[in-house]
């Protein structure tokens, strides 16, 4: 067996994980005597697989556990049990397993210190599951301390963990970036340790107005030798970065790595969410039809897949498909929502989803820009205040802008303007700068003096035309502009041409640009 074991050992240090199983598996059907660490190593598998289900783990472990030779081995199979019990919610049998497998580890070999370093880490993750976050913090201490451990990269990722759940995320970054050097200087690179740190840098790097994390992750994300078994991360990584993209201005490279994520999307829920970003950004930067092409996409995705049976993240497609479609249909926005309030709290256990105030906040915004564009003023207010709260206590600056635009537009109290402004200083070639520019130019940034074409706007729109001409600076759709003016969209049309051909603009971007433009 010796020869399967190290292919298989090789393949998982790649990430291909599918690989490695189908080798054992083959080993195994074929008949031939498998030796403890194969049959371990295939039992953890179970959890890494992008199909990864922790109770198949957990029914080819009780059955392997028996023929185990070695108490070290036991012991192993009862750490490996333990985390497959965590992951499906049984932190009671979890923590009986690691019990026993604390019994099991009697001596001072070097591989029984690896095992105890382990164990410790899998308890620290599971009272990480239940947010108790004290208790994780001291059992991941001699983790940390042993460097040289196998497990030392990922008591960095979850101490990082840690410190998000505390709302600390710049702490966060420092922990990955610091396991990014650790897995980059090591002699041999464990691409899904690499992956998995890559995807949570990504993810901070849309987030927060760090420059190194930023930095960083757009250079890794095209780096990792990304795998089948990594499909998640790297969908998600490059979701994120697409996002960063956007943020700095890069519109063309934030598509390219949109599409990308698009095309590695695995399941039908990342296919909805990947046709929403995109038909996001096109209607940030007035791709009218471009936007609708992507929504319909979307819809007629979202429309084939069971949501109550979702049991990630995915699910926050919903509130994108809400956002999207809450200026053109406030009816079908609603259902949106109605959807996410009915997939309800279930998810996978490893998930702190719900208890993460991050998305509260998310869903806080959501569910306010829908109620603004239905006229619930007071209750999109609160919605809005919840969410910018959060997100300014988060340090998640962009959000907490967004949210504070979306203050101004129902009170109109200025103050959110100068609010907003501080929070996107860091993102000046946004479209939320653009978009932020077009609420208020005269009271943004100093821009006391009106520009050129503002003025001929004054001085030679009709009074209709003035009013398509004012939504159209806030980045409003033809649709969200027909239905918020009670006109037709072919008479909204017919506005906006005569609006370029008087202001001399060829285009939504050129008129915003030009509306921005001091003369």
């Amino acid at each position: 067996m010796q020869a399967p074991l190290e292919e298989a050992r090789s393949l998982v240090t790649a990430a291909r994980l599918s690989e490695a199983a189908g080798v054992l598996d083959a080993a195994v059907a074929q008949g031939r005597g498998i030796s403890d660490e194969a049959l371990l190593l295939r039992g953890r598998l179970y959890l890494k697989t992008k199909n990864a289900n922790p109770n198949e783990a957990i029914a080819f472990l009780t059955r392997a556990l028996p023929k185990l030779r070695s108490e070290l081995a036991k012991a192993e199979a009862n750490v490996v049990l333990g985390v497959s019990h965590a992951r499906v919610g049984d932190h009671r049998s979890a923590r009986s397993r690691f019990a026993l497998a604390a019994r099991e580890l009697t001596t001072d070999s070097p591989r029984a210190g690896q095992l105890r370093i382990e164990l410790a880490y899998q308890s620290a993750s599971v009272f990480w599951m239940q947010r108790k976050l004290d208790e994780a913090a001291e059992e991941l201490k001699p983790v940390l301390e042993a460097r040289e451990s196998d497990s030392y990269v990922d008591a960095l990722v979850l101490e990082g963990a840690i410190y998000a759940a505390r709302g600390r995320f710049e702490n966060q970054g420092s922990r990955l970036l610091e396991a990014l050097r650790t897995l980059l200087s090591s002699e041999i690179r464990d691409v899904y340790r690499w992956g998995h740190v890559v995807w949570q840098l990504s993810i901070l790097s849309r987030e927060l107005p760090n420059q190194s994390i930023r930095n960083v992750a757009l250079e890794q994300v095209d780096q990792v030798p990304w795998t089948e078994d990594l499909v998640a991360p790297r969908f998600n990584s490059l979701k994120a970065v697409g996002w960063r993209r956007a943020l700095d201005g890069d519109y063309f490279n934030a598509f390219r790595y949109l599409k990308q994520a698009a095309e590695c999307a695995h399941t039908l829920p990342w296919r909805v969410m990947a046709s929403c970003d995109r038909a996001y950004l096109a209607a940030s930067l007035g791709e009218v039809r471009w936007s609708e092409q992507e929504l319909q996409e979307a819809a007629e995705l979202a429309e084939r897949v069971e949501w109550r049976a979702i049991d990630g993240e995915e699910r926050v497609a919903l509130l994108l498909l809400a956002e999207l479609y809450a200026p053109l249909d406030g009816a079908l926005a609603l259902s949106y929502v109605a959807r996410f309030q009915e997939t309800g709290d279930r998810f996978k256990a490893v998930l702190s989803f719900n208890a993460d105030r991050r998305v509260e906040a998310l869903v806080s915004y959501s569910l306010g820009y829908v109620r603004e564009h239905l006229g619930d003023v007071e209750e999109a207010e609160e919605l809005y205040r919840k969410a910018f709260e959060i997100y300014d206590d988060s340090g998640y600056d962009w959000r907490a802008g967004r949210a504070a635009m979306g203050l101004f537009r129902l009170n109109r109290d200025r103050s959110w303007l100068d609010v907003a402004a501080k929070k996107l200083k860091p993102y000046p070639l946004s479209w939320l700068v653009t978009r932020l520019k077009g609420l208020a130019p005269s009271d943004i940034a100093g821009s006391k003096r009106e520009t050129a074409v503002q003025r001929r706007a004054t001085e030679e729109l009709t009074p209709a035309q003035a009013e398509v001409y004012d939504l159209l600076l806030t980045g409003a759709p033809t649709r969200g502009i027909a239905k918020k003016l009670g006109r037709s969209e072919f008479t909204v049309r017919n506005h906006i041409k005569a609006i370029f051909k008087k202001l001399k603009v060829n285009s939504r971007a050129a008129l915003l640009s030009a509306a921005l433009r001091k003369s």
